[in-house]
């Protein structure tokens, strides 16, 4: 059962970070980088539930449902493997929000302040671009606990008047 919850906050608010933490380095992936392939993969593991095709992923990062300007951050180690990955891009009906997707940490990975530092890095390069406020959709499935408890850390809260919901305004926009 799909249960999603809204999560915003105001990105003045979030701390900033580097680029590297604890050895790790992160950068932006282009679709045709040589880490794409690694990425794929790490994605499929990772969102089990939807198994992508190559073409299927680069649809999505290049022509989002409901978000624009999408670039794509990975976390790697010291042997350029994929720890960590986020998605980040502005809504397409209010640039004021940004949004992420494709957010996820290797579970072997877990408890490392890994998330923590993805969320605050990829909101902060929105709040960079010109974001005033960000929001994520989270499901309250198992699995996602640790998304929540990293967005709960950051700052962001729920939001329960679903009018406020910028992904329910694309939603009922059509957009």
């Amino acid at each position: 059962m799909y249960c999603p919850a809204a999560l915003q906050m105001k990105l003045s608010a979030l701390q900033a970070v580097s680029d590297t933490h604890n050895g790790y380095r992160i950068q932006e992936l282009k679709t045709d980088s040589s880490l794409f392939d690694d990425y794929l993969s790490f994605i499929n593991v990772m969102y089990e539930e939807k198994i992508y095709k190559k073409e299927e992923l680069i649809q999505l990062l290049t022509h989002h449902y409901w978000l624009k300007n999408v670039k794509t951050y990975v976390l790697t180690d010291d042997s350029n493997h994929i720890v960590s990955t986020i998605s980040t891009g502005v809504y397409k009906n209010d640039e004021d929000w940004g949004g992420i997707f494709k957010f996820a940490t290797d579970k072997s990975m877990r408890k490392q302040g890994l998330g923590l530092y993805m969320l605050r890095y990829g909101y902060g390069k929105l709040r960079d671009s010109g974001c005033n406020y960000g929001e994520s959709i989270v499901s309250f499935r198992n699995s996602r606990i640790p998304s929540l408890m990293a967005h709960f850390k950051c700052g962001f809260m729920p939001q329960t008047n679903r009018k406020l919901v910028q992904h329910e305004l694309i939603s009922k926009r059509g957009g």
